[in-house]
């Protein structure tokens, strides 16, 4: 996927959350890896990944392309999750 889709994406999620599923599944293993690596427990790495995508998709409409990669800011969702 390309920058360029992927905002697509994000723009289409904005007012349709069926939208957000490819970026939910392109990126959930590697938010779910980033958190379980700093909690070391596999349940709450779980719950904090599921919180964190229910976040993202809440303040998508606040997502800026031009400022952070969309990885970047799950990592910084995720981040304030921990």
């Amino acid at each position: 996927m390309t920058r360029e889709e992927e905002f697509l994406l994000i723009r289409e999620a904005c007012s349709d959350p069926k939208a957000f599923a490819p970026l939910y599944e392109k990126y959930y293993d590697r938010v779910y890896l980033y958190l379980l690596r700093r909690c070391a427990n596999q349940s709450l790495a779980e719950d904090l990944t599921a919180e964190t995508f229910f976040r993202a998709l809440r303040k998508l409409a606040s997502y800026k392309p031009q400022n952070v990669p969309f990885l970047a800011w799950l990592f910084r969702i995720a981040h304030n999750q921990l």
